[in-house]
């Protein structure tokens, strides 16, 4: 599957407002400011989250090419699991 996002990794930096960076802060990725809506600790874990996609969507990729998972088994007792996995996939590659 052709990346369409920026390669990770990403990091954060900062804490008011967090921001996240890829290519070892060479591109912004997102700054993270709620404008008072959510607590300092909210926004840097809302950060650490967004940062930790590139690798959360790469381990989804290898888990579902790993266990040869198929959104077609319905019977398989893991088949709710197996769907997450692949509705997540689709939620981060797809416009």
């Amino acid at each position: 599957m052709k990346t369409m996002h920026t390669k990770g990794p990403w990091a954060v930096k900062g804490t008011n407002p967090p921001m996240i960076y890829a290519r070892e802060g060479l591109d912004i990725i997102a700054m993270i400011d709620s404008m008072g809506e959510m607590t300092l600790d909210q926004e840097a874990a809302n950060a650490r989250l967004i940062s930790a996609a590139p690798e959360l969507l790469e381990a989804l990729e290898l888990a579902a090419a790993d266990y040869g998972l198929d959104t077609e088994d319905g019977d398989d007792p893991h088949s709710n699991a197996i769907r997450a996995v692949f509705a997540a996939i689709a939620k981060a590659t797809q416009p």
